[in-house]
């Protein structure tokens, strides 16, 4: 009998039960009671950016204190810069800086003001001037207020996934192990897990693996929760699994087995694809595949 986890007709079934859990799920007044949240912050957020940045402050101060208004300040332009167009205008901004919201440096800090005055939409500062700034920025403040909600709403349902397989592990007998970064099968230890820390794998490259458990003789399974609201969305998060994957189990060889624990909307043919490259596949909504697959290992 082949495995839950391998058999492609029970792979595809569970995908669509997961759509279904999905689907059960979604609640318009939760939903909507999280948006206007979302929305709000967001707004405050912006005005009191956009008040440092072109009314009390200096944009450069603003954007030495703090990467992370470069975000907000892309969606001012006109017409607005993805990260890749606003490197290109400016090859001396970081990327990681809007995530990390690090301090730039000032000279850098003024390369990157100089080209946002170049870009900005003259709408914005005259709607900042004449206290109009909700009406000619409804645009952006909508873009940024969805992009909140949907990694809020991602994040905490990957952290709800996690903690479930952490669950599991301890009612199984796993005992967590002291987080440091995996570079070798063994650093991990039978009958331990780690959750969230750092993974080495070919070319001394590093990734954050969700959780990785020590199984018998030396063994390791590094296992990725994702989750996907769309089944397009489902291919990226496919193909993170597949990248790390493929390094892992470069440097490591046979003693490594990459897992993906997934819900929400994943396409039955990336669930396929996944497990046709070697990916032991899992589901949220029904654990009992992990459950079998580490009972197996002991």
């Amino acid at each position: 009998m082949i495995p839950p986890w391998l058999d492609s007709a029970s792979l595809a079934r569970q995908a669509n039960e997961a759509r279904e859990a999905y689907l059960a799920g979604l609640d318009p007044i939760a939903a909507g009671k999280r948006w206007h949240a979302a929305l709000d912050e967001v707004a405050a957020d912006f005005a009191r950016k956009l008040k440092d940045a072109f009314g009390d402050g200096s944009l450069t101060d603003a954007i030495a204190e703090s990467g992370a208004i470069v975000e907000l300040l892309r969606q001012l332009t006109a017409p607005p810069l993805s990260q890749d167009q606003f490197k290109l205008l400016c090859p001396a901004w970081s990327k990681g800086t809007e995530k990390s919201g690090r301090a730039i440096a000032n000279v850098k800090a003024k390369q990157i003001a100089d080209v946002i005055e170049r870009w900005i939409d003259p709408r914005i500062l005259d709607g900042l001037r004449n206290g109009r700034i909700g009406e000619v920025a409804a645009g952006p403040i909508y873009i940024l207020a969805r992009q909140k909600f949907e990694t809020d709403r991602r994040t905490a349902a990957a952290r709800g996934q996690e903690l479930a397989v952490v669950a599991l592990l301890e009612e199984l007998g796993y005992e967590p192990a002291d987080l440091r970064e995996i570079d070798q099968p063994w650093t991990v230890g039978s009958g331990r897990y780690m959750h969230k820390t750092t993974f080495r794998g070919a070319a001394q490259s590093t990734a954050e693996v969700d959780v990785a458990v020590g199984l018998a003789g030396g063994r390791l399974l590094a296992l990725e929760c994702k989750v996907s609201n769309d089944a397009t969305n489902s291919i990226k998060r496919v193909n993170d699994v597949l990248k790390k994957r493929e390094s892992w189990e470069k440097g490591y060889g046979g003693v490594l087995t990459t897992g993906a624990v997934l819900s929400g909307v994943i396409a039955p043919r990336d669930v396929l694809r996944l497990a046709s490259q070697g990916v032991c596949v899992f589901f949220s909504h029904d654990l009992d595949g992990l459950r079998q697959y580490l009972s197996g290992q002991s």
